[in-house]
Protein backbone atom coordinates (compact mmCIF):
# COMPACT_ATOMS: atom_id res chain seq x y z
CA UNK A 1 0.00 0.00 0.00
CA UNK A 2 1.29 3.64 -1.00
CA UNK A 3 0.68 5.15 2.34
CA UNK A 4 2.74 2.09 3.98
CA UNK A 5 5.64 2.84 1.88
CA UNK A 6 5.86 6.37 2.13
CA UNK A 7 4.73 6.59 -1.49
CA UNK A 8 1.32 8.01 -1.19
CA UNK A 9 2.48 11.32 -3.24
CA UNK A 10 2.61 8.88 -6.38
CA UNK A 11 -1.33 8.41 -6.28
CA UNK A 12 -1.68 12.25 -5.71
CA UNK A 13 0.36 13.17 -8.64
CA UNK A 14 -2.15 11.12 -10.93
CA UNK A 15 -4.49 13.58 -12.45
CA UNK A 16 -6.97 14.12 -13.02
CA UNK A 17 -8.78 13.08 -9.91
CA UNK A 18 -12.07 14.06 -8.57
CA UNK A 19 -11.62 17.04 -6.68
CA UNK A 20 -12.55 15.73 -3.09
CA UNK A 21 -9.68 13.06 -3.89
CA UNK A 22 -7.35 15.12 -5.36
CA UNK A 23 -7.65 17.71 -1.85
CA UNK A 24 -7.41 14.57 0.50
CA UNK A 25 -4.75 12.62 -1.39
CA UNK A 26 -2.17 16.22 -2.08
CA UNK A 27 -3.31 16.92 1.82
CA UNK A 28 -2.15 13.19 2.99
CA UNK A 29 1.14 13.29 0.84
CA UNK A 30 1.91 17.00 1.94
CA UNK A 31 2.10 15.83 5.52
CA UNK A 32 3.74 12.42 4.69
CA UNK A 33 7.00 14.36 3.10
CA UNK A 34 7.11 16.06 6.61
CA UNK A 35 5.41 19.41 5.66
CA UNK A 36 2.42 20.65 7.73
CA UNK A 37 -0.02 22.55 4.88
CA UNK A 38 -2.78 24.89 6.03
CA UNK A 39 -5.56 22.73 6.71
CA UNK A 40 -7.19 21.60 3.16
CA UNK A 41 -10.09 23.79 2.46
CA UNK A 42 -11.95 20.51 2.30
CA UNK A 43 -11.86 20.09 6.40
CA UNK A 44 -13.39 24.10 6.71
CA UNK A 45 -16.17 23.10 4.37
CA UNK A 46 -17.33 19.73 6.15
CA UNK A 47 -17.08 21.62 9.14
CA UNK A 48 -19.64 24.56 7.68
CA UNK A 49 -21.45 21.95 6.26
CA UNK A 50 -21.12 18.14 6.73
CA UNK A 51 -22.96 17.38 3.41
CA UNK A 52 -19.86 18.17 1.74
CA UNK A 53 -19.40 14.72 1.48
CA UNK A 54 -22.78 13.21 1.00
CA UNK A 55 -24.39 11.03 3.38
CA UNK A 56 -25.02 7.73 2.00
CA UNK A 57 -22.91 7.64 -1.06
CA UNK A 58 -20.60 4.55 -1.83
CA UNK A 59 -17.09 6.43 -1.00
CA UNK A 60 -18.65 8.15 2.16
CA UNK A 61 -16.97 6.05 4.82
CA UNK A 62 -13.70 6.12 2.86
CA UNK A 63 -13.70 9.26 2.70
CA UNK A 64 -14.29 10.35 5.98
CA UNK A 65 -11.65 8.09 7.41
CA UNK A 66 -9.21 10.43 5.52
CA UNK A 67 -10.35 13.41 6.57
CA UNK A 68 -10.47 11.67 10.02
CA UNK A 69 -6.61 10.80 8.99
CA UNK A 70 -5.79 14.46 7.54
CA UNK A 71 -7.52 15.80 10.84
CA UNK A 72 -5.62 13.97 13.06
CA UNK A 73 -2.43 14.87 11.28
CA UNK A 74 -2.99 18.73 11.14
CA UNK A 75 -5.39 19.06 14.98
CA UNK A 76 -8.15 20.54 12.98
CA UNK A 77 -10.52 21.44 15.91
CA UNK A 78 -13.37 23.11 13.63
CA UNK A 79 -13.90 19.77 11.71
CA UNK A 80 -13.32 16.69 14.04
CA UNK A 81 -16.87 16.81 15.89
CA UNK A 82 -18.25 17.23 12.61
CA UNK A 83 -16.29 14.07 11.49
CA UNK A 84 -16.80 12.55 14.70
CA UNK A 85 -20.89 12.65 14.10
CA UNK A 86 -20.71 11.38 10.76
CA UNK A 87 -17.95 8.26 11.15
CA UNK A 88 -20.09 7.29 14.56
CA UNK A 89 -22.30 4.76 12.90
CA UNK A 90 -19.12 2.88 11.64
CA UNK A 91 -17.43 2.84 15.30
CA UNK A 92 -17.71 -1.66 15.07
CA UNK A 93 -17.33 -1.57 10.90
CA UNK A 94 -14.21 -1.59 9.16
CA UNK A 95 -13.53 0.78 6.53
CA UNK A 96 -13.70 -0.46 2.29
CA UNK A 97 -14.04 0.99 -0.21
CA UNK A 98 -15.08 -1.02 -3.56
CA UNK A 99 -16.53 -4.62 -2.35
CA UNK A 100 -13.53 -4.45 0.39
CA UNK A 101 -10.93 -4.04 -2.40
CA UNK A 102 -9.21 -1.30 -0.65
CA UNK A 103 -9.49 -1.28 3.20
CA UNK A 104 -8.55 1.53 5.48
CA UNK A 105 -8.96 -0.75 9.15
CA UNK A 106 -11.28 -0.22 11.98
CA UNK A 107 -14.11 2.39 11.88
CA UNK A 108 -12.59 2.46 15.65
CA UNK A 109 -9.99 3.84 15.08
CA UNK A 110 -10.62 7.19 13.42
CA UNK A 111 -13.24 8.17 16.01
CA UNK A 112 -10.01 7.16 18.48
CA UNK A 113 -8.08 9.85 16.04
CA UNK A 114 -10.97 12.48 16.46
CA UNK A 115 -11.20 12.21 20.06
CA UNK A 116 -7.81 12.71 20.67
CA UNK A 117 -7.95 16.33 18.69
CA UNK A 118 -10.50 17.30 20.54
CA UNK A 119 -8.69 16.32 24.10
CA UNK A 120 -11.26 13.25 24.80
CA UNK A 121 -9.02 11.12 26.49
CA UNK A 122 -11.48 7.98 27.81
CA UNK A 123 -13.35 7.49 24.57
CA UNK A 124 -10.16 7.63 22.50
CA UNK A 125 -9.02 4.69 24.55
CA UNK A 126 -11.88 3.28 24.66
CA UNK A 127 -11.95 3.20 20.77
CA UNK A 128 -8.29 2.40 20.21
CA UNK A 129 -9.04 -0.86 22.42
CA UNK A 130 -11.65 -1.41 19.87
CA UNK A 131 -9.81 -0.98 17.05
CA UNK A 132 -6.96 -2.96 18.22
CA UNK A 133 -9.04 -5.81 18.32
CA UNK A 134 -11.41 -5.56 15.37
CA UNK A 135 -7.72 -5.30 12.99
CA UNK A 136 -6.22 -8.74 15.08
CA UNK A 137 -9.53 -10.38 14.55
CA UNK A 138 -9.51 -9.43 10.92
CA UNK A 139 -5.58 -10.92 10.91
CA UNK A 140 -4.36 -7.60 9.39
CA UNK A 141 -0.48 -7.12 10.64
CA UNK A 142 -0.32 -4.02 8.85
CA UNK A 143 -3.57 -2.38 10.40
CA UNK A 144 -2.27 -3.85 13.67
CA UNK A 145 0.60 -2.17 13.14
CA UNK A 146 -0.54 1.33 12.41
CA UNK A 147 -3.42 1.07 14.92
CA UNK A 148 -0.44 0.18 17.89
CA UNK A 149 1.19 3.22 16.72
CA UNK A 150 -1.69 5.28 17.01
CA UNK A 151 -2.56 4.19 20.23
CA UNK A 152 1.13 4.87 21.84
CA UNK A 153 0.67 8.46 19.98
CA UNK A 154 -1.67 8.82 22.03
CA UNK A 155 -0.60 7.43 25.43
CA UNK A 156 2.77 9.79 25.26
CA UNK A 157 -0.13 12.55 24.60
CA UNK A 158 -2.23 11.96 27.72
CA UNK A 159 0.67 11.51 29.78
CA UNK A 160 -1.17 9.76 32.54
CA UNK A 161 0.42 7.05 34.69
CA UNK A 162 1.84 4.21 33.13
CA UNK A 163 1.30 5.65 29.52
CA UNK A 164 4.74 6.14 28.72
CA UNK A 165 5.32 2.25 29.53
CA UNK A 166 2.54 0.87 27.77
CA UNK A 167 3.55 3.17 24.83
CA UNK A 168 6.92 2.15 24.29
CA UNK A 169 5.83 -1.32 24.41
CA UNK A 170 3.14 -0.95 21.61
CA UNK A 171 5.20 0.82 19.70
CA UNK A 172 8.27 -1.47 19.47
CA UNK A 173 5.32 -4.23 18.18
CA UNK A 174 4.33 -1.62 15.33
CA UNK A 175 8.05 -0.71 14.44
CA UNK A 176 9.30 -4.44 14.52
CA UNK A 177 6.06 -5.51 12.40
CA UNK A 178 6.93 -2.51 10.03
CA UNK A 179 10.64 -3.22 9.77
CA UNK A 180 9.22 -7.06 8.52
CA UNK A 181 6.89 -5.91 6.02
CA UNK A 182 8.40 -2.77 4.26
CA UNK A 183 6.38 -0.26 5.62
CA UNK A 184 8.68 2.58 5.27
CA UNK A 185 6.36 5.54 6.20
CA UNK A 186 5.17 3.37 9.44
CA UNK A 187 8.74 2.09 10.37
CA UNK A 188 9.76 6.10 9.76
CA UNK A 189 7.00 7.66 11.94
CA UNK A 190 7.52 4.77 14.78
CA UNK A 191 11.53 5.73 14.92
CA UNK A 192 10.51 9.12 15.37
CA UNK A 193 7.57 8.54 18.29
CA UNK A 194 11.05 6.61 20.21
CA UNK A 195 13.20 9.25 19.77
CA UNK A 196 10.71 11.84 21.34
CA UNK A 197 10.99 10.07 24.51
CA UNK A 198 14.64 8.76 24.74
Amino acid sequence: MHWDRGSLREVANVTPLPPIWDELLRGLAAVELGARPAAPKLLDRLAADSDVIPFGSPAEAFQLALCAELCSQLAHTTSAPVLLQRLARYEQRTITLNDASVVLGAGARYLAMLEVVMGDWDHAERHMEMALDTTRRLESPPWIARTQHDYARMLLARGAAGDLQRALALNAEALATARERGMRKVAADCERLLATVM
